[in-house]
């Protein structure tokens, strides 16, 4: 990966723990994060230069442990105080650690980003998918039977109670705005440059349990570039057996806010 692209990998502000035995005292803590490496705040300095090995050790449910060999790339003490801070850049051996490095990311943008969370007023959590994948039941045009597909957990599911009261697709600006209620009342989203919709029977006016969202899919892989601000990502809403009845892809959503 290029130097450039490094700089561009988003970075979350993230402290965790993090331990090798290459460390002063054994242990670190993050001061921020990203896919392609982290800076820590350790008790000694490090060596520009030096590889070890980290074991990232996160706090949450919905990011598992795992470790990756890094590099120091720059270390200094932190001026005034008597810490030290250090940029490592992650050098993952092979497809599962990227792998791994790539899920950690995604999740980490998932929960930075403030649409639902914000429009439902931070009482909805995030609670990304971990080891399931989602199915869903297609219909096979060559020979007419029902086969299954299993689609990618690389995304976030969030935990939703509401019914879909009906949305509006405006063709010239390409928003659809989704109007939906729940124990609050009603609420609106919008999704800006919404380019694939398929609706699977919103008239019937089903609870929806959950929102799957993931910038990754056969879809999105079709569109033609440059993809819009903030990229693109394809969103189910989903029902209590987790088949979609309203799938689209766009930009990321963001809530309609009363005048």
């Amino acid at each position: 990966m290029s130097s450039a692209s490094k700089r561009n990998s988003p970075r979350h502000n993230l402290r965790f723990s993090v331990r090798s035995r290459d460390l002063p005292g054994f242990r670190a803590i993050t001061c921020d994060l990203s896919q392609c490496g982290t800076q820590l705040e350790t008790s000694g300095l490090l060596t520009e230069g030096t590889e070890l090995v980290l074991d990232l050790e996160f706090d949450r449910e919905e990011l598992q442990d795992f470790s990756c060999p890094a590099r120091v790339v720059w270390a200094s003490e932190v001026p005034g105080d008597r810490d030290f801070r250090a940029g490592l850049v992650f050098l993952p051996e092979d497809d599962a650690k990227r792998s791994m490095l790539a899920r950690m990311a995604t999740v980490l943008q998932a929960r930075s980003e403030s649409d639902l969370d914000e429009l439902l007023e931070e009482a909805k959590r995030l609670d990304p998918e971990r080891a399931r994948t989602f199915t869903r039941v297609r219909q096979q045009t060559s020979t007419g039977r029902k086969v299954r597909r299993v689609l990618p957990a690389l995304g976030v599911l969030i935990p939703l109670q509401i019914c879909i009261d009906g949305y509006q697709w405006d063709g010239g600006t390409r928003v659809l705005t989704v109007t939906f209620s729940d124990s609050q009342g009603a609420h609106q989203l919008q999704f800006p440059y919404c380019r694939i919709l398929t609706d699977y029977g919103c008239v019937l006016n089903p609870g929806v349990t959950g929102l799957y969202s993931t910038p990754f899919s056969d879809a999105i892989k079709k569109l033609p570039s440059p993809s819009p601000p903030g990229g693109w990502k394809h969103y189910r809403f989903l029902m209590a057996d987790r088949q979609p009845i309203l799938e689209l892809v766009s930009a990321p959503c963001r809530p309609v806010r009363e005048s």
